[in-house]
């Protein structure tokens, strides 16, 4: 609740830039989850910039349109969190948790199976049925662990979101993992595979692939 009257009492001096460094460093998870919803409807809602200080990258993915990367007080990597998310050349795409964002819209819900069918450039993502309203605009997050590659397109698979695309990259991720950046027609998505998953389908840049998404956690 301090928090929550911290901002509003800023947003109160009508601020033509609101700066706000670790606003949720202080607060458990529980309290986290509870204020998200709130610091997005003002990301939605406020006409004026917000640089957000963090070193949360679930806070990251969940709030920042742009992201600025700052190491010895330089920065060092920027742009969109969607490209940023994704680049092989920055540390933040090889975390444990990294991942894409996708940018998506509400295509319709499924009250038979409790679903909610999502549609990007890339096809549509099946997720568990939330309240959204038809063609409200959503963000997604797909862990690349959560991804696996075929080179032939899935049969009966337990599987719903299946799309296919092609490899842009491939960069080592550990003795014994690769990062695999996709193309999705123009949208990028992460996979983490063994080396040894990357010999077998023998993937190299453009080799043509079904990406399989185990799971797709609907974060806006």
């Amino acid at each position: 609740e301090k928090q929550r009257v911290a901002i509003g009492r800023a947003l109160l001096t009508s601020p033509r830039l609101l700066l706000m460094d670790e606003p949720l460093a202080s607060l458990d998870e529980e309290s986290k989850l509870e204020i998200y919803p709130y610091l997005e409807k003002l990301h939605k809602d406020l006409s004026i910039p917000v640089i957000y200080v963090t070193h949360s990258y679930n806070e990251v993915t969940r709030l920042a349109d742009y992201l600025a990367l700052i190491k010895d007080g330089s920065i060092y990597a920027a742009g969109p969190i969607r490209e940023m998310a994704t680049n092989l050349n920055v540390p933040v795409a090889f975390r444990q948790d990294a991942g894409s964002v996708i940018e998506t819209h509400v295509a319709e819900h499924d009250d038979k199976f409790s679903l909610t069918y999502l549609n990007f450039p890339g096809g549509r993502i099946t997720v568990a049925k939330n309240d959204h309203p038809v063609g409200a605009s959503v963000r997604v997050r797909i862990i690349a662990s959560d991804v696996s590659i075929s080179t032939i397109k899935p049969e009966k698979s337990s599987v719903l979101n299946v799309f296919e695309g092609s490899v842009l990259e491939l960069a080592t991720a550990s003795a014994s993992h690769k990062m695999v950046k996709l193309d999705l027609n123009g949208i990028h998505l992460l996979a983490r595979i063994t080396r040894k998953s990357e010999k077998n389908l023998n993937l190299t840049p453009g080799s043509r692939i079904f990406a399989q998404v185990k799971s797709a956690a609907l974060i806006t």
